[in-house]
């Protein structure tokens, strides 16, 4: 209260006969100690906090100081709001260090400052942090033998504690929540209040909300076998199927987030805690909260040596207090992240299978989801109601153990809803002012266009006395092959005349300089790009033919590699799926070193597949994406078609860019391309064109489709999925249609990523769940497309998927597990990889198909580097290989259907490990995060080159006969 709300109560006790009050309210305030000020809080609170220590016992003799901090509501009335505590599991886990990570008003961030939580539960209630028993966090210590550090002692403590704070502040509606080891906490504490007659007239309990809870015995074999079961079912498992081993960097809090170095202060495995621990232990904060000098100095957010280990735990499960508290109408609320690996979804599910289930409860939870300025309502996951609606189970989509960290706007609502149930689980969106959940403005920045310099123009003429110089050399010593492919006019000239010999090849030398330059059209400026490239690019057509007669017209861009040598990195050619799907686009959502973000912009990609490669985007087949239209019968749209055109493409390329020829090759792609792929590689060896002219290395393909699509045989690896996520099968089957693409907007469920909100989509969206609105912006500008040199006659608006070419287009029949077969006989590497969060084409597809070959080595963890502050070596998931380790398959933690735009870090790292198939550990480490893109373009060597060529040419050009 402020202060002269608490001078007018003073004022009002003392003229009241009841000589007592005035005393008893001056005892209050001295213990109610308000805290004034923060060190290194980043803005001005708006609510009114109090810290200080609460006087309890557990019963074994002597008293035991809990310290306590209140943050009072900031957008609802204090006076009127409801009271929450919140409790921190464990045992021996802090409550105030959840403040400062999860559900507080402030968050602490690395530099140990305290950042505004956007979605802090004060904005709905009073809440209260309290660190039990006795030792944990900032609270005093106290005995640690058996009768202080078990579940009853706990419960006693924490009711005595909280019937002190109530002798210091007034009685209101209350709640408790909390997670984890809470799950034992507060049920016990919720009966123990109504136990004591402390219900409704003092603690006026109305419900209890518990996250990621333990409701069973910590040594019941069903925890370990739910671990089991869930690691298996995500891909990380390893080593005879056996549970993971956090030993491997695998965060067991979340296995979609990276795992952070342990530090002498973080206790918590995998995450990090550095900043929030330096905060608690700054010697200046802990005066202005009030802690006392009995309390150590190295404050540890979990207290696993001292508490932890020697802790007593609860040798039952809680369900009985759970029905207690629903028959005596206390609310009960129990969500689970299903991301946990610690306590996975299934444990709790299969405790409140003893429970009768309330008839037509099942069903689709939601949130509110505001993105730009406006709200849309997002799938939170699957939720059950039980004895009559007094006990709701909600599973949280993307979350971990932690919902409130993971998913603050998911939480926020969990929390809304906690306080006002909603049978008909429509979520109330709060209007900005009260859930300020809008994003923050951004900087305004300033647009940049890449214009070619004078020492660029100087480069780009001298490239053509370098193709001069290759192409001559190709032509005169293997006249076969490549005149024949690529330059038909080598067939009408005489190379075996001696006096012809000097005057034709300083002509040819001319023609092909001519004809290539003319086509490698290079992309001069693009618009509405936001940084200066430090490569450079080719976009326009490759004209091939599909074998039905008449020539077709593909789309292509290549981005020449920005951080090794392009005159000598590898070529990666990309390649989208569907079938119908723009690789282009891809470039822009993948792997290129665009992004385009929200408001058709180009911004930076860290993780561009061309740090380590020239890397060649093609739209196919006719019609998709940039490319230009074709015919769309059957003769065209299928497996053979599409092959041979992207095989006449290829050879186009190769002709406009004859610098490859013989240059290690590689294709990637990702979904249909699973198809695509194998089908192109084997006609590049069938065709003779390996390795002389196409030098094929590998092929890698992510979330692959290899099979024919067949629902019936999906259906179950879909089913442990959802089971394994907390979303029911029967409801979620009502999204995914018989070409597995349709989707229910009704639902909102991402089939692609089953832990990322859906996108309410939009006309120019052709992912369905996937926001594309700015690249299709983007794609559709007429600059844009000016600049990339799109053909204005054939100008068609661009979309990401074709779903016209998806309908005619002729699937495949059979697998393609022979072509991977013929592809490793021919010692081409074969990567396989799939992100274990994609219920298009879920995990255990590829596996059932490369189960079929005998298997080289048996399943193990495999690893990728991230290059941050605190954090390195990853697990990425399991792998297997096969065809004595020509055949790779790996699963990809936290990824989805598009490995490449979901953990960005790992599908570099797997391009990395494509290229150097031979390596087992990843070394060297790549250095990412924004950088002076103007270095490391290796254009001092490419003169030196230029020049080199130069001389070759004149020598070429006048030896003559024995040249």
């Amino acid at each position: 209260i402020s202060a002269v709300d608490r001078q007018k109560a003073l004022t009002d006790a003392a003229r009241s006969d009841h000589g007592a009050l005035p005393l008893l309210l001056r005892a209050r305030e001295c213990q109610r100690r308000r805290v004034e000020e923060l060190p290194r809080l980043l803005f001005r609170p708006n609510f009114t906090q109090y810290s200080g220590y609460l006087t309890s016992s557990s019963g074994s003799g002597g008293s035991r100081r809990l310290f306590y901090w209140l943050v009072e509501s900031s957008h609802v009335d204090a006076a009127t709001a409801p009271l929450v505590l919140w409790m921190n599991g464990g045992p021996g886990c802090s409550s105030v260090g959840g403040l400062l990570m999860t559900n507080g008003p402030f968050l602490a961030n690395d530099r140990a400052e305290l950042e505004r939580n956007d979605f802090a539960w004060n904005r709905l209630a009073n809440v209260l942090y309290i660190d039990s028993p006795s030792g944990v966090g900032l609270s005093e210590p106290g005995p640690t033998d058996p009768t202080e550090l078990n579940d009853n002692a706990t419960t006693r403590l924490n009711l005595g504690a909280l019937l002190h704070f109530y002798s210091l502040f007034p009685s209101r509606a209350f709640y408790i929540a909390g997670e984890s080891y809470a799950g034992i906490y507060i049920p016990l504490l919720a009966s123990a209040i109504i136990d004591g007659g402390h219900r409704p007239g003092l603690i006026n309990l109305k419900g209890i909300a518990v996250g990621n809870g333990l409701h069973v015995s910590i040594n019941d074999n069903a925890l370990l076998e739910t671990r089991k079961e869930f690691a298996k079912i995500l891909g990380i498992s390893f080593r005879n199927d056996t549970a993971i081993e956090t030993n491997l960097s695998v965060n067991s809090y979340n296995v979609m987030h990276t795992c952070y170095e342990q530090e002498s202060v973080n206790v918590y495995p995998c995450l990090n805690t550095t900043g929030l621990v330096t905060y608690l232990r700054d010697k200046r904060v802990r005066e202005a909260l009030g802690v006392s000098d009995t309390v150590s100095e190295n404050y540890v957010i979990c207290s696993l040596v001292k508490i932890f280990t020697h802790y007593n735990y609860l040798d039952r499960d809680i369900l009985p207090e759970l029905r207690r508290l629903a028959s005596a109408d206390v609310f009960v609320l129990l969500y689970h992240g299903t991301l946990d690996y610690m306590i996975p979804t299934m444990l709790t599910q299969r405790l409140l299978e003893r429970l009768p289930q309330d008839n037509d409860t099942e069903g689709a939870w939601f949130y509110c989801h505001w993105t730009f300025g406006r709200a849309s309502t997002q799938i939170g996951g699957m939720q059950r109601s039980y004895l009559g609606g007094r006990l709701f189970y909600r599973t949280v989509i993307g979350a971990g153990h932690t919902v409130v960290t993971d998913r603050p706007d998911v939480g926020f609502q969990i929390f809304t809803d906690f306080l006002s149930p909603d049978k008909d689980r429509q979520p109330r969106c709060l209007p900005p002012e009260i859930c300020s959940v809008l994003p923050k403005q951004q900087a305004s920045r300033v647009e940049y266009q890449h214009k070619a310099s004078t020492a660029e123009a100087t480069q780009y003429s001298h490239r053509c006395l370098r193709l001069n110089a290759q192409i001559l050399a190709i032509a005169w010593l293997k006249p076969e092959p490549f005149g024949r492919e690529a330059l038909p006019l080598a067939e009408k000239i005489k190379l075996d005349s001696p006096t012809m010999r000097p005057v034709l090849s300083l002509a040819l030398c001319l023609c092909c300089c001519a004809l290539a330059e003319c086509q490698r059209r290079r992309v001069e400026e693009l618009p509405r790009l936001l940084f200066r490239p430090n490569f450079t690019q080719y976009s326009g057509y490759l004209t091939s033919s599909s074998g039905s007669g008449g020539s077709r017209r593909l789309f292509y861009w290549l981005v020449e590699s920005s951080h090794v040598d392009a005159a000598t990195a590898p070529l990666v050619l990309w390649m989208n799926g569907g079938p119908g799907c723009s690789s282009v686009g891809g470039l822009l959502m993948t792997n290129g070193p665009f992004l385009a973000n929200d408001r058709a912009e180009l911004e930076r990609n860290d993780f561009a597949w061309n740090r380590l490669a020239n890397v060649l985007y093609i739209d196919s087949p006719s019609g998709v994406g940039l490319s230009e239209p074709g015919p769309t019968d059957p003769t065209e749209l299928n497996d053979n078609a599409t092959t041979r055109l992207n095989l006449g493409a290829l050879l186009h390329f190769y002709s406009l860019f004859p610098e490859y020829r013989g240059r290690a090759f590689y294709i990637a792609g990702e979904s249909y391309a699973g198809i695509y792929i194998p089908l192109l590689a084997s006609a590049i060896i069938d065709g003779g064109h390996w390795p002389s002219l196409i030098n094929l290395k590998g092929i890698a393909v992510g979330n692959g489709l290899h099979m024919p699509y067949n629902e019936s045989a999906f259906k179950s690896d879909r089913r442990a999925l959802t089971d394994a996520m907390g979303i029911s099968f029967c409801v979620l089957e009502l999204s995914v249609g018989s070409n597995g693409s349709e989707h229910s907007q009704r639902l909102s469920v991402n089939l692609y990523n089953v832990a990322h909100p859906w996108y309410p989509g939009s006309e120019a969206d052709g992912y369905p769940g996937l926001n594309s609105t700015g690249l299709a912006s983007f794609l559709n500008d007429r600059d844009v497309q000016n600049a990339l040199g799109v053909n204005e006659s054939t100008l068609q608006k661009f979309i990401l998927c074709h779903d016209d070419i998806n309908r005619i287009y002729r699937k495949t029949e059979r697998d393609v597990l022979s072509e991977f077969v013929t592809l490793a006989n021919h010692s081409v590497s074969v990567l396989l990889y799939t992100g274990a969060l994609d219920l298009l084409l879920p995990v255990g597809l590829t596996l059932q198909l490369l189960e079929r070959l005998p298997r080289t080595h048996g399943q193990d963890a495999w690893f990728y580097c991230l290059r941050r502050p605190g954090y390195g070596l990853q697990i990425g998931g399991i792998q297997r290989s096969y065809l004595g380790g020509r055949i790779r398959y790996r699963t990809v933690i936290g990824a989805g259907h598009s490995v490449a735009t979901d953990r960005p870090e790992i599908g570099l790292q797997l391009l990395q490990d494509l290229l150097e198939p031979s390596r087992i550990w990843p070394q060297n480490c790549l250095q990412f995060g924004s950088e002076n893109a103007e270095v490391c373009n290796g254009q001092g060597r490419q003169f030196g080159q230029q020049i080199l060529l130069l001389g070759t040419l004149l020598v070429l050009c006048f030896k003559g006969t024995d040249a």
